[in-house]
C-alpha cells in the first residue's frame, strides 16, 4: 500500500539547509501549534485584539506558561507588543501581526 506524500511538508522540509535548521523549525513548529498558542493566537488575533497581559485568557494553563509563550510567539513574529499607559502603571499589551490575523482566522474556520 503506497502512502500520498505531503507535497506541502516535503517542499517545506526540503529548504531547511542543515539539522539545525531542521531541528529549529521541529521546536518552533511545536510550540506554534500546541493548545496554549493557538488559544492566544486566536484571542489576540481575533476582535479582543490588542490584549494587556493582565487579561490573558490563562483558564487551564500554569502559572506564567501564557505569558513566557506570549513572548516565544512574540520572538516568532506572531505578536507585537508595546507598554501602554493604565493608570498610574503601565502594562504591556500584544497586539496580532498579520501572520496572526490569518492563522486566527484559519483555525477559527475549523472550529
Amino acid at each position: 500500500m503506497e502512502v500520498a506524500k505531503s507535497v506541502k511538508v516535503e517542499e517545506l522540509l526540503s529548504k531547511l539547509k542543515n539539522d539545525n535548521d531542521l531541528k529549529a523549525f521541529l521546536v518552533e513548529s511545536r510550540i506554534l501549534t500546541d493548545e496554549l498558542s493557538l488559544r492566544l493566537i486566536e484571542e489576540i488575533g481575533g476582535p479582543h485584539s490588542p490584549m494587556p497581559v493582565d487579561q490573558l485568557p490563562a483558564k487551564g494553563f500554569r502559572g506564567n506558561d501564557p505569558l513566557v509563550r506570549l513572548y516565544e510567539l512574540q520572538k516568532m513574529g506572531i505578536f507585537s507588543s508595546s507598554m501602554v499607559r493604565k493608570g498610574r502603571n503601565y502594562v504591556r499589551v500584544f497586539g496580532p501581526t498579520p501572520l496572526a490575523k490569518r492563522i486566527a482566522k484559519t483555525v477559527h474556520a475549523k472550529n
